[in-house]
């Protein structure tokens, strides 16, 4: 959901539609994705932000085991202020 104001300064509210992406390591020895700390990692797709927080709150002890970006919401800015 975005709240905001437009260029006249009248307040909009508008529903953006957004599949987040997360990155969990990989077993695969090349992957065309690789963490900052090196690690080869693979993207995970889903169809809704809902989706994504529920798999975090699922595995948020299994450390190891996502490489989360766990600022989901920056991942949107950046797609469209970028788009």
């Amino acid at each position: 959901m975005y709240c905001g104001y437009n260029d006249s300064g009248v307040r909009i509210e508008k529903k953006i539609k957004f599949k987040p992406q997360l990155f969990l390591k990989s077993q695969k020895p090349q992957t065309d994705w690789i963490a900052m700390d090196g690690t080869r990692v693979e993207p995970i797709n889903f169809d809704d932000m809902r989706e994504a927080k529920d798999f975090l709150a699922k595995y948020k002890d299994l450390n190891e085991f996502s490489y989360d970006n766990s600022t989901i919401n920056f991942e949107k800015i950046d797609q469209e202020l970028n788009a």
